[in-house]
């Protein structure tokens, strides 16, 4: 497990780099549901939010900071496990707060420069769609 959030900072970093800019939504928590306050304040700590919004147990937000924050990497990480249905969008050129939660990554990859991150119903499978202009090929 610890090589897997190895290899994730690596990647959302480098995707980070590329972009500039990152949307994350989050369903379906897999802790107990009156722990969503004590788990959202630790994050909140950590990350400068933009356009958040929370509902029960779900939340999303987008980050565009100059900076990258090793922090704010680390627990993203965390929600990549902690949550059954992440959705982590990096995209660039463009004010992710078009995204909506009901839009599908295929709609936001085939009309912005963006790599969409999610999971499907397998648990520990990691899916990822991109626009046409971009590669997966980090210097």
């Amino acid at each position: 497990m610890y090589e897997d959030k190895i290899y994730l900072i690596y990647l959302f970093e480098n995707l980070y780099k590329l972009t500039g800019c990152l949307y994350v939504a989050l369903n379906r928590p897999n802790y107990p549901k009156g722990q969503f306050a004590k788990r959202f304040e630790k994050y909140n700590n950590i990350i400068n939010y933009t356009n958040l919004d929370v509902m029960d147990d779900e939340m999303s937000f987008i980050y565009n900071e100059k900076e990258i924050n090793r922090d704010l990497f680390l627990t993203i990480v965390e929600m990549w496990f902690e949550y059954e249905q992440p959705f982590f969008c990096f995209i660039r050129g463009a004010n992710p707060s078009f995204i909506t939660r009901q839009m599908a990554w295929y709609d936001v990859t085939n009309n912005y420069a963006a790599f969409a991150i999610f999971r499907g119903p397998e648990e520990d499978v990691m899916w990822i769609g991109k626009n046409s202009n971009f590669s997966f090929v980090f210097e």
